[in-house]
């Protein structure tokens, strides 16, 4: 719960689009602690290791982690609420879902979000990341939705209509669409949509 103006978060919250009820899922799911000094925000894929006997969140995959365990972090670790119950909830790779996630890879070369790519987790940041060229056996957590071209970015926009420097239009009378933001509240307004699917090895040559 926030008194006043909440703070400007860095990127935006996970939005679970499918195997949601309300505000909350009705798919798998788990809640367990997180490791010590462990920072997990919402969005990020998460994996289990044991700690003092104990079942406990870590953010992406480390040596420890326990196989076969995938999921994405429904809020942020540093939540009031969170820290309150002392359990973080994690949305399962195994509960078919949708989300849009903040939390990926930034694109690059080699780095691309378009439908139908497949993601794997990237190491222990707790991002995701497209499959690429030379992946030996690496473990597919999800697929990338026909959303746009992602990652969409949800900022406002300005688009003209006609091209600019066209020398049969007067100035300033070129028009153009606005698009008017569709999330607030963070800094960095780009995510990805994509559907999860139980875990399985690929190796793209």
């Amino acid at each position: 719960m926030n008194i006043g103006k909440e703070p400007l978060r860095a990127k935006l919250r996970m939005t679970t689009h499918r195997g949601c009820v309300g505000q909350r899922p009705n798919r798998l799911s788990q809640t367990h602690p997180v490791a010590a000094s462990v920072v997990i925000v919402s969005g990020m894929l998460m994996t289990l290791r044991s700690e003092a006997g104990k079942l406990k969140w870590v953010k992406g995959i480390i040596g420890a982690s326990i196989p076969n365990q995938f999921f994405f972090s429904e809020d942020d670790s540093t939540d009031g609420d969170v820290r309150a119950a002392g359990n973080l909830q994690g949305l399962s790779v195994f509960g078919d879902y949708e989300f849009s996630t903040s939390q990926f890879k930034e694109p690059a070369v080699g780095v691309v979000y378009t439908a139908g790519v497949l993601l794997t987790p990237d190491g222990t940041t707790g991002l995701i990341r497209p499959i690429a060229s030379g992946d030996t056996a690496v473990t597919i957590v999800g697929v990338v939705v026909n959303d746009l071209v992602s990652p969409v970015n949800l900022a406002p926009a300005f688009t003209d209509l006609l091209p600019a420097g066209d020398p049969n239009v007067s100035a300033g009378v070129q028009g153009g669409t606005f698009a008017l933001g569709r999330a607030t509240n963070a800094a960095d307004l780009r995510r990805v949509r994509f559907y999860t699917v139980a875990p399985y090895l690929a190796t793209l040559a």
